[in-house]
């Protein structure tokens, strides 16, 4: 047994006495682990890591927080193996936080001599440098994030010019838009709900509550810096948005920035309501879409609500609503669509009088070359399935073509290290910084079926290896390719 208080580095290593019949591979693990600083632990047919662990001494724990442990398990000498055993031993590993776990299923005999066989076994394991042989950006060092939660403002940081020329166009529809929609909209919105939530769960369609509902639109709210009506807002100055970008180009974020208010006070909210509809979700459902989105009366089908609903549009009167894969709208629906943007006016399922008005930002987004479907249809009409209308593509006020990561290289820098001081990718602030090899690394990737969603991966699996192998710096191996 090893001398622990000699060599305070070493972990715990079972006795050669529960080593039984083992004489050369115990001699074998004892010489790894005063070479390598690493520990063994060695579980007889049957035994279980977590109840071996409850019998060592309490140094083990006390002195030894961390280390790399190997577990060896016996042979199974011609018995049948369990493999919920493995398992249950994995999952304590797992709860040791603290240390690193290798596992290995000890042969029946190492041919090649045990000493030879154990070395194999945890080479590439063992071979890892310690520390970075080249320079390191720590983490903060190019950007300083006040706020995690803001990954918009990370996202459109950068200095390649794609990206500052998107910024400049969404801030071009910000204020475009806030001139229109005015200040104070949760309580002009809240105004309008009121009653149109009595008139949609009326029994029949009620005139009166439909003059209140057109009531509530002529509110105004004083002492705000834009005061407005919503039945002032003129339908054609409204910004309708179209994001084109690859898959993972970051179309979310866009959408979440065009939301962040310009400057709330202190007891406003931070973003504009904003709704994101999938339509994907609904392709086979048509007539569920149009519930949803323009909303309904009670009894007006078979699974409606007591009370109806006012639909996704209503809800977020004054707010962005946003139109996700648009590129797979139905025709019916983009026919819907074309209706709304017309006039902005929502018509409930049941209802037969004049449509709501309901003034806001309609963003859609898209992967596919809807440009180039548009343009196909309006050649031909009955181009089919999988085309685009070129009618409600030109409703779209303003187009915002996203670059891929790949047209950013040089703004990856700054991006990995402020995805670097987001928890879920590092978990605990663990890793301090990459080096300069596995930023180029980095650079030589090709993002264009991931994008930033492939970059954002990356970084989190390489925290996780060098996390595994106690480093606080990411290097090249941490990478994944």
């Amino acid at each position: 047994m090893i001398d622990i208080k000699k060599n305070s580095k070493l972990t715990y290593l079972l006795p050669e006495a529960e080593w039984p019949g083992q004489p050369e591979l115990f001699q074998s693990a004892t010489s790894l682990a005063n070479s390598e600083g690493i520990g063994f632990v060695y579980l007889a047919s049957g035994q279980g890591l977590r109840d071996l662990m409850r019998t060592c001494p309490p140094h083990f724990i006390a002195r030894h927080p961390e280390g790399r442990v190997i577990v060896l398990s016996a042979a199974r000498n011609g018995r049948p193996r369990n493999p919920e055993d493995g398992f249950a031993n994995r999952d304590y590993a797992i709860e040791e936080q603290a240390r690193e776990w290798m596992h290995l299923d000890l042969p029946e005999e190492a041919h090649v001599g045990w000493n030879i066989w154990l070395r194999e076994q945890v080479a590439e394991w063992l071979d890892i440098p310690k520390e970075p042989s080249d320079e390191v950006q720590a983490i903060g060092s190019l950007v300083k994030l006040t706020d995690p939660s803001n990954v918009a403002a990370l996202f459109l940081t950068g200095r390649s010019p794609s990206i500052k020329k998107v910024v400049d166009a969404l801030d071009r529809i910000k204020r475009a838009y806030r001139l229109q929609i005015g200040g104070k909209v949760g309580d002009r919105r809240d105004k309008v709900l009121s009653p149109l939530d009595a008139l949609l769960a009326a029994d029949k369609p009620n005139e009166e509550l439909y003059r209140a509902v057109a009531g509530a639109l002529e509110h105004v709210v004083e002492g705000v810096a834009i005061p407005r009506r919503f039945s002032d807002v003129k339908p054609d100055a409204l910004p309708r948005v179209l994001i084109l970008g690859p898959s993972g180009s970051g179309k979310s974020v866009v959408v979440n920035y065009l939301a962040r208010r310009t400057s709330p006070q202190g007891s406003e909210i931070t973003h504009r309501p904003q709704m994101r509809v999938p339509l994907p979700s609904f392709s086979k459902n048509e007539q569920l879409m149009e519930f949803e989105l323009f909303g309904y009366m009670r009894g007006s089908y078979t699974d409606a609500r007591p009370n109806g609903s006012p639909g996704v549009l209503m809800s977020h009167l004054g707010g962005i609503v946003f139109l996700d894969e648009i590129g797979e709208a139905t025709p019916a629906l983009q026919a819907k669509l074309l209706a709304f943007l017309d006039d902005y006016r929502v018509t409930p399922r049941g209802w037969y009088g004049k449509g709501i008005y309901c003034p806001l930002m309609l963003v859609a987004a898209t992967n596919r070359p809807i440009d180039l479907w548009a343009a196909q249809y309006e050649q031909d009409e009955n181009a089919g399935h999988g085309r685009f209308r070129h009618d409600l593509y030109q409703r779209f006020t303003h187009i915002i073509r996203l670059p891929g990561l790949d047209e950013r290289k040089e703004d990856l820098p700054e991006l990995v290290d402020g995805l670097l001081q987001l928890d879920w990718i590092n978990a605990g602030q663990r890793i301090t910084g990459i080096t300069h090899s596995a930023l180029k690394a980095l650079s030589d990737i090709d993002f264009s079926q991931g994008n930033f969603r492939a970059l954002q991966n990356k970084l989190q699996q390489a925290c996780q290896r060098a996390s595994c192998r106690r480093s606080k710096i990411i290097q090249v191996f941490d990478l994944v390719f």
